[in-house]
């Protein structure tokens, strides 16, 4: 046990920064204080046993016979009932303060659980565009989430009560020893043997349970999401049933754990009952072996049975936490991803100038753990101003071409220039100041048109003046005047109460309103019929009257009405450069 705690006090401190390392020796001389604290309430009560138990005690030459008789009081029965009355009055002080002190210790736990679970969230963001691709949403949402949770509540937590009770539970035995060493060896003897079987029994159960269900609860959420976003195509395959097995399989076996999981949390209460039981049947056979006298046993009993209140929960908040701490060590493992540092953490502050052109100089990429190239030896240049188009079959290399512009990836070989400057990881966040990207499916929230213009901005610093401009601009307007509430009009969980076309534009909005100087469009006509179709290629051609750069993968060769120029690409590598009537003829 000694060794599970110092490892785990190792390992949590090399995760702690150093403000909340020096947080954690106060929070370990405030455990001091509760064990001091916890000891007092208890040794305030043996005056009270031995007064009434050993009538002997009052007399003249006797600490307490003294203190009655400087006391001044009239009888033996007022000295007992203001003895009572001051014991009751440090309990009443001491749980008033133990309390205080428990506040403390949650607010320091739960502050653990926000530092980590924030600076997870950071890590898990600047850990790139292929390692999100890669990932299931729902066990990166339990990894920033859940495991801080679970580690503050069920493994530091219980971490530090485990030291307080370790350190009652020592001091008592101590006090104890010098009361009377045997009985407290034969208690040991019978009451140690039980706590440690129960303990090499039960800790790789509960360790196992609690990592099966750390992977579990992903796999249930998933089923849950797939199964409400997927929900018409699921009713159109008739493939319900399988998403309800799969969810019910899952959820029984969570379910089943828990159940194994609770009841070897609730057994340690029996398991120690038992045993003082056991302990104090002991202490009563050797007293009549040993003592002539009851009233010696019966003082004797007296104290042990005090001891056995005290000793009781604390055995069973010991035992608990011992399995707590067992169960969620994996979250330790999770934790330490936070000394993990990763290329997107350390960005250039100096800005990004566009005024002449972006330039891809005989680029090359691939993924690290493939051999294929996906671009191989491309280069092209981009003005200002211009509007460029790319066409290519699947699999040509557009997408790679747009995250490669966007700085999700880095060129396997070669660069990307800006007005000369080489654009790396270390530019993200300088470069995106620049540019807006309308995707196939712009993002929305389930919020109004003013919050999703304004995406991600604080409710106070929203400029409506600007989002009307914007919604003008990408060709909105008609929509705003046929709303009721206007900007604060909702449209519904991911935009549901708009049309395609609709909420494309209002990703062109968003755009603009964080001052896209360059605007980059995925496919995003891809998914709208040819009406909706022309109403984004307007809007992309009333745009180039503000000479803003913009950048337009499609399908469609008509989505590429109003470019300066297009190119084709196919296998990573440009193949052809037309006008849009050249195209047309070419295709046609």
């Amino acid at each position: 046990m000694f060794n599970l705690i110092t490892l785990n006090y190792r390992k949590i401190y090399e995760l702690f920064p150093p403000y909340k390392r020096k947080q954690s020796i106060v929070i370990a001389f405030l455990l001091l204080v509760s064990s001091a604290l916890d000891l007092l309430g208890l040794g305030a009560l043996l005056p009270l046993i031995i007064l009434v138990l050993d009538p002997e005690a009052l007399n003249q030459g006797s600490f307490f016979g003294d203190l009655y008789l400087k006391s001044g009081l009239s009888s033996t029965t007022m000295f007992l009932i203001v003895v009572s009355a001051i014991i009751l009055l440090i309990v009443v002080l001491k749980n008033l303060m133990s309390v205080f002190i428990q506040y403390l210790l949650a607010k320091f736990t739960f502050s653990i659980q926000e530092h980590f679970s924030n600076l997870l969230l950071q890590k898990y963001f600047h850990r790139g565009l292929s390692f999100i691709k890669a990932s299931n949403s729902n066990r990166v949402a339990r990894d920033v989430n859940g495991v801080p949770n679970k580690f503050s509540t069920n493994l530091l937590l219980p971490l530090l009560n485990l030291t307080n009770e370790v350190i009652i539970f020592g001091l008592i035995v101590i006090a104890l020893l010098i009361y009377n060493p045997w009985v407290v060896g034969l208690v040991l003897l019978i009451v140690l043997p039980t706590f440690l079987i129960f303990y090499r029994f039960s800790k790789n159960k509960v360790q196992y349970y609690a990592e099966r269900m750390f992977e579990i609860n992903p796999m249930i959420a998933k089923t849950l999401y797939e199964s409400f976003f997927g929900y018409t195509d699921i009713k159109v395959s008739g493939t319900a049933k399988k998403f309800q097995a799969d969810y019910e399989k899952n959820l029984h076996e969570s379910l089943g754990f828990q159940v194994l999981n609770q009841t070897f949390k609730a057994a340690p209460t029996k398991v120690i009952e038992t045993s003082m039981i056991l302990g104090i049947l002991s202490i009563i056979c050797f007293g009549l072996y040993y003592y002539d006298d009851r009233g010696s046993l019966l003082t004797l009993l007296s104290v042990f049975a005090l001891v056995a209140y005290r000793v009781l929960p604390s055995a069973n908040r010991l035992m608990i936490a011992v399995i707590e701490i067992r169960a969620h060590q994996y979250t330790l493992d999770v934790l330490d991803r936070v000394n993990n540092v990763y290329k997107e953490e350390n960005q250039d502050p100096s800005p990004v100038k566009f005024h002449k052109e972006i330039q891809f100089n005989n680029v090359t990429f691939q993924f690290e753990d493939k051999e294929d190239l996906i671009l191989d030896g491309l280069s092209l240049k981009i003005k200002k101003g211009e509007r460029l188009g790319v066409i290519g079959k699947s699999g040509s290399g557009k997408s790679t071409l747009m995250n490669l512009l966007l700085l999700f990836y880095e060129p396997s070989s070669g660069s990307i220039n800006c007005d000369g400057l080489k654009l790396d990881i270390s530019k993200q966040e300088a470069w995106r100041k620049l540019i807006g990207y309308v995707p196939q499916e712009v993002f929305l929230n389930d919020g109004n048109i003013r919050e999703n213009v304004a995406f991600g901005v604080e409710e106070g610093d929203i400029h409506d003046a600007l989002i009307l401009q914007c919604l003008e601009r990408a060709s909105l307007k008609d929509l705003l005047d046929s709303l009721p509430d206007g900007i604060y009009s909702s449209i519904g969980e991911r935009g549901s109460r708009l049309s395609g076309g609709q909420r494309q534009r209002l990703g062109i909005a968003r755009a603009l309103y964080f001052g896209a100087e360059i605007l980059l469009f995925d496919e995003a006509t891809s998914a709208l019929d040819s009406g909706t179709e022309k109403e984004i290629t307007d809007s992309i051609n009333k745009l180039a009257e503000e000479h803003i750069t913009m950048l337009i993968i499609a399908h469609r060769i008509t989505s590429l009405k109003h470019c300066s120029r297009i190119v084709e690409m196919e296998e990573g590598k440009l193949v052809g450069e037309y006008s849009f009537e050249q195209l047309i003829k070419e295709y046609s």
